[in-house]
């Protein structure tokens, strides 16, 4: 599984934002990556369309997968805070998108577009972070 970004202070977890703050990865996972590790934790809306998506790699014309050629303006500030700016696409592959909380207590499905959207007004809180794990419990020593 390849880890793209980190959301430091992650409140939101399954569409509201009342949770407590804990640190959140956006992870790229394979389908049997998924079954393994994630979808025991989602919520039954999530795994629905995370079932859809399997099934059909365009499924939503496939905002669930990174295979869409995305051309997102972005720059970062010298902490990795996102901001508008310079060319950066998300990884281009067919993987399914995940916010999963270091602790591995949340779990999201996630749009591939998520983190890179203009829905954040320039202000998104994820920060660049790249790497590569095996298991969800690697997270807890990526930072």
């Amino acid at each position: 599984m390849k880890v793209c970004l980190v959301w430091p202070e992650c409140a939101m977890s399954n569409g509201e934002w009342h949770h407590k703050p804990i640190t959140a990865f956006w992870i790229a996972a394979t389908e049997e990556e998924a079954r393994k590790f994630f979808v025991d934790k989602l919520s039954e809306a999530h795994l629905e369309e995370f079932e859809k998506a399997c099934k059909d790699e365009n499924y939503l014309d496939g905002w669930y997968r990174g295979h869409r050629d995305y051309d997102v303006l972005l720059e970062r500030d010298k902490d990795g805070t996102v901001r508008f700016g310079v060319t950066n696409n998300p990884p281009n592959d067919s993987s399914l998108r995940f916010l999963v909380t270091q602790d591995v207590s949340r779990v999201d499905l996630g749009f591939a577009v998520y983190p890179y959207s203009g829905m954040w007004n320039g202000r998104s809180p994820f920060k660049k972070l790249e790497a590569e794990i095996t298991s969800p419990g690697e997270l807890k020593d990526l930072l």
